[in-house]
């Protein structure tokens, strides 16, 4: 079982991570991961991700300029610095109302990308945690407004 974070959990599943950098890490251990669980707060639970807006990309520093002209409608932006595998980091402004997952492929097709934050997970395997420590699972939560 491996346990982590995100940065925006909605309704039907879907998750961004990788505000941190370490999203290519961060699948990998899910993938190995028998069951991957994930521990949030309520902030963290978005009717959808349009509240949280950006896709944290993993990108060859050498393709960096080529990414950014084959997504340049989704405003990319390099962070400063790079992730702990020596990656570059690009945030991608997602429109609202846009379908997430098509995005997501779209840059996993684009040149030089080794991979994206968006990851899909069973609410049961979502929990959110309270100032209290007690703690629900995402199957029976109360959505917010935004991250």
């Amino acid at each position: 079982v491996a346990f982590d974070g995100a940065d925006a959990v909605t309704r039907d599943g879907l998750v961004v991570k990788g505000a941190g950098g370490a999203l290519v890490r961060e699948r990998l251990v899910a993938s190995a991961a028998g069951r991957f669980v994930v521990l949030v707060d309520a902030p963290k639970l978005v009717p959808s991700l349009d509240a949280w807006g950006r896709l944290p990309v993993a990108v060859l520093p050498f393709a960096v300029r080529l990414l950014e002209r084959a997504l340049a409608d989704l405003e990319p932006i390099r962070r400063p610095g790079r992730s702990d595998d020596d990656l570059a980091i690009v945030d991608l402004a997602i429109p609202a109302g846009a379908d997430w997952r098509e995005v997501a492929r779209r840059v996993a097709d684009a040149p030089g990308v080794i991979d994206h934050g968006l990851f899909e997970v069973r609410l049961s395997d979502v929990f959110v945690g309270s100032p209290d420590g007690s703690s629900s699972s995402g199957e029976a939560l109360e959505w917010g407004s935004g991250a």
